[in-house]
Order: structure tokens, then sequence, then C-alpha cells
């Protein structure tokens, strides 16, 4: 596939990769995994890093709140979410009158998101929606 910006064609050979559900991208993946691991897993130093990466992962992440101005509250706790806190949520877009919050939610360090919508959140109803799955930009 090609496309052309401000001229200039560009060729993406990798654009087919972009369909996360397709077998063609599941059988190279797994094809890169299976690659991968006959070259890694035999390392003697696979395991410690492999460990270590894994306890530096497993740490509650907080970010300031943007605007609002409204009362402290955790609207979405990813702890619970996963009992090895590989699970990350990220706001999406808060409505103006704030009674409607998308956030994303990635498992593990995968490249697709599910995002979801609290509704009434202003009022402290909060009503879950999923919206669909989607690739991470």
């Amino acid at each position: 596939m090609s496309e052309t910006f401000h001229g200039v064609e560009i060729v993406d050979p990798y654009h087919w990769l972009e369909d996360q559900s397709s077998g063609e991208t599941r059988a190279w993946i797994d094809g890169q995994n299976a690659y991968a691991h006959a070259l890694l897993d035999g390392q003697p130093v696979r395991a410690g890093i492999s460990q270590r990466l894994t306890e530096m992962l497993r740490h509650d992440q907080v970010s300031a709140a943007q605007g609002g101005g409204g009362p402290d509250e955790l609207p979405i706790d990813p702890a619970p979410l996963s009992a090895d806190h590989r699970t990350s949520v990220g706001v999406e877009d808060i409505s103006e009158d704030g009674n409607l919050l998308a956030y994303s939610v990635r498992q593990g360090g995968e490249d697709e998101t599910e995002v979801h919508v609290f509704r009434g959140v202003a009022v402290g109803v909060k009503q879950k929606t999923e919206v669909r799955r989607q690739k991470s930009e």
C-alpha cells in the first residue's frame, strides 16, 4: 500500500499487519514470537531480566486530573482489573458537562485497547458501556 503526503509517496509494506484480527497477521505474530523464543529462551540471563521487568511493571501509576475542579475521586480503579497489575487505564475524553467519561483499558502490553464510557459520572451514577476494541495510537 502507498499513500501520498504533501506530494511524497510513502510505501508501507507492513500495512496489512494493522488488521489485528486477520489470520495472516496472527500467523505472522506467532511466527515472530516463535523465532524470538527460539533465540532467547535458552539465554541464561533471560529469567533474571524477565523477573526484573515484571517487578518494574507491577506498580500503580496515577496522574493528576486535568480541569473539572470537582471533588477528588477515582472514577476508574485499575487495581482490581488484574491480579498482576498489568492492566492500565487511560482517560480518553470527558464531556463538557462531566456526565460522560470515555476511558481505555489495556491488558498487559497489548496494542489494542477496549474503550468504555461511564454515563452519569457527575451525579455518581456509573453506567459502564463498552464501545469497542481499538488499536492504540
